[in-house]
């Protein structure tokens, strides 16, 4: 299926924008309750340190796919 290659977008950095942010471990119980009640993950900016969390709801851009061509 062709939307097994496409790659997962980290969501950008709210301190610098960059767009290289990774996935963090949980760390404590309120982030594990965070997770799982409220559906956020921790993210890491390389680029400039930031911790931050963000939504595992929220939905990436995709492909548009043209089911209906004339």
């Amino acid at each position: 299926m062709p939307e097994d290659n496409i790659k997962k977008q980290s969501p950008l950095c709210p301190n610098c924008g960059s767009d290289r942010t990774h996935r963090s471990r949980r760390n404590g119980p309120l982030e594990w309750i965070r997770h799982y009640l409220l559906f956020t993950s921790p993210y890491r900016c390389p680029a400039c340190y930031e911790r931050f969390f963000h939504s595992r709801l929220s939905h990436h851009p995709k492909k548009e796919l043209n089911h209906h061509s004339v």
